[in-house]
């Protein structure tokens, strides 16, 4: 999105000043926050014909009030999720992050096996239909479902995309949010961003050959604490319910 001639990039963050952080709880929520925030973008006056956005992947997961800390800065505000196999995204993620499992001694399948049944503790009542949408969007972002000892970088819960996804939809509408599979960014890049541009409201335009950009680096990651047949398997079983609930939610099966 950032290539395209009417985007105006932000003025400061990480990859590029793609990722501000600014609507990051603990860095720009509240009244007070709001000239940190603002600082961190080009003003653009109404009557001109240009964008800006921000790419901070972590909003997704960070605060329950972090959407709602968007609309009342921009009620008009454009939603895109970029959405990957959550079984993949998971083990990515876990080489992406490797020091730290490195250094806690922590094997990719100790910190899914012993994750997923916290996870499911957590979310069964909702799964079940015992609890409605709003509480399990509640518990999404409690920490009490967190459990960074066993799994540090929180793999599974980043997968359990329906709850923030209806978080988002709830407080900006199902007209503002737009779902993109990556898949379809590697696969098919000329129609989706085309998709993309005309939601956001940008002219067509023909997008530039796009390089790989936070690709996990390619860290020695020792036989016994790589993924493994069997565990891949289990989180494809443990995911299922809650990916279909996203495709119920989004009107599309991603095939995951």
């Amino acid at each position: 999105i950032s290539t395209h001639p009417q985007f105006l990039s932000p003025l400061c963050g990480s990859h590029g000043h793609k990722e501000t952080g600014l609507y990051m709880k603990k860095i720009g929520h509240g009244d007070h926050k709001l000239g940190t925030r603002m600082n961190g973008f080009p003003f653009i006056e109404e009557t001109e014909n240009f964008v800006t956005g921000d790419g901070s992947v972590i909003y997704m997961i960070d605060s329950e009030e972090t959407p709602e800390q968007i609309k009342r800065d921009n009620p008009y505000a454009k939603i895109v999720f970029a959405l990957r196999n959550p079984v993949e995204r998971a083990w990515s993620d876990y080489r992406f992050c490797f020091s730290d499992y490195e250094k806690w001694e922590i094997p990719f399948h100790d910190a899914i096996e012993k994750t997923m049944p916290e996870i499911t503790k957590c979310f069964s009542k909702h799964l079940n239909g015992i609890e409605n949408d709003d509480k399990g969007i509640e518990m999404f972002y409690q920490k009490s479902c967190i459990n960074t000892k066993s799994d540090p970088a929180v793999l599974i819960r980043k997968g359990l995309y329906f709850y923030p996804v209806l978080h988002w939809i709830n407080t900006f509408g199902k007209e503002n949010v737009f779902i993109v599979d990556s898949e379809d960014l590697k696969l098919r890049p000329q129609q989706t961003f085309q998709k993309i541009y005309k939601f956001i409201g940008l002219c067509p335009t023909k997008i530039v050959k796009l390089k790989e950009e936070n690709v996990t680096g390619k860290s020695e990651i020792p036989d016994n604490m790589k993924i493994d047949k069997g565990t891949y398997e289990k989180m494809q079983i443990f995911f299922e319910p809650y990916n279909k609930k996203l495709y119920e939610l989004i009107g599309r099966d991603l095939g995951w």
